[in-house]
């Protein structure tokens, strides 16, 4: 049997130091596209997190909008009433100084003469 073990050679550090490191250099890249990876499936986590949580708040947003639009809506159907109510007031006291203007005139004018018998 001839020699069967591997021949050692000595390589200073100009010579091909990616030959003598090639497996090594494999796993980096590797570990550094995992890495990667695995930072990109915690963005995208977080990102999905933080969307369901604007969803989230979105949701009840809407809800508050939705119960404001009610109450919006009852409140202009309040001063719907009250200005038609007003105008009805608007008119009876222009009624009431209408007949206080003729009462005025009355009391105003001469008295009759008494009628004579």
């Amino acid at each position: 049997m001839a020699d069967s073990k591997p021949k050692l050679v000595a390589v200073d550090s100009a010579h091909d130091a990616g030959a003598s490191h090639g497996v090594p250099q494999k796993r980096r890249r590797w570990t550094d596209l995992g890495a990667a990876l695995w930072l990109a499936v915690v963005i995208l986590v977080v990102a999905v997190m933080i969307i369901a949580a604007q969803m989230s708040r979105l949701d009840r947003l809407s809800a508050q909008v939705g119960t404001l639009e009610t109450e919006l809506d009852a409140a202009q159907g309040a001063l719907r009433g009250y200005e038609s109510r007003f105008g009805e007031i608007r008119e009876s006291v222009g009624d009431l100084r209408a007949q206080l203007g003729e009462l005025e005139g009355l009391v105003e004018q001469p008295p009759a003469p008494a009628p004579t018998r």
